[in-house]
């Protein structure tokens, strides 16, 4: 069996961010496996590595989110599973905050009960507008203007509480824009030639 300190499940790996964390994962040796609503379509069917095994399931299914972890065993999670992005959140407040903050609590209440690491997907909008164009640093205070950064922050959170009262090890990155093959925008930046091959399934 491999190593279960190089196991790791992605969830939401559908989208962007997760189908290329779960390609980098593989070029490094881990042995990946993915859940999601709904089978990845188009570039990002591509983008996922063929030999990544793929769960479907939603993570507000506690019990779908056990039945993978138990048939999976990894060493962590990579939360990427959400409702991306301020025009959803902003036209389901409800199902924004049901899935980016219960969903959440269902995925570090796994880890808990496993004693897996967790790398939460958040988002630098949570910082609010921003009044020149400074770097942003680590330290600097949240200020969410929408539901959908008041959720991510909220998972967040909640993510940090399960840390100081279960030391549960979690990390929360805050990607800013993020751009490239499978980009919903600025994939124009990349030329299509430079990436179709290596991504071919």
């Amino acid at each position: 069996m491999t190593d279960k300190r190089k196991r790791i499940l992605i969830t939401g790996a559908s989208g962007f961010l997760a189908a290329h964390s779960a390609a980098l994962f593989r070029r490094e040796g881990w042995e990946v496996a993915a859940l999601d609503l709904r089978e990845p379509q188009g570039l990002y069917r591509q983008i996922l590595p063929p030999d990544v095994p793929l769960f479907l399931g939603d993570i507000m299914d506690a019990s779908r989110l056990d039945e993978v972890l138990a048939a999976f065993h990894p060493s962590g999670i990579i939360h990427a599973a959400a409702i991306v992005g301020p025009v959803p959140a902003r036209g389901h407040p409800s199902n924004a905050t049901r899935v980016n903050v219960l969903g959440t609590l269902n995925v570090l209440e796994a880890a808990r009960a496993r004693e897996l690491r967790v790398t939460y997907l958040s988002t630098a909008t949570l910082y609010g507008t921003r009044p020149d164009p400074r770097p942003l640093r680590e330290d600097e205070c949240p200020n969410p203007v929408g539901i959908y950064d008041a959720t991510k922050l909220m998972g967040e959170t909640l993510a940090i509480a399960y840390f100081r009262t279960y030391g549960v090890d979690v990390a929360c990155v805050r990607p800013s824009f993020v751009y490239g093959p499978g980009a919903a925008s600025g994939e124009y930046l990349l030329p299509r030639e430079r990436y179709r091959t290596p991504f071919r399934a």
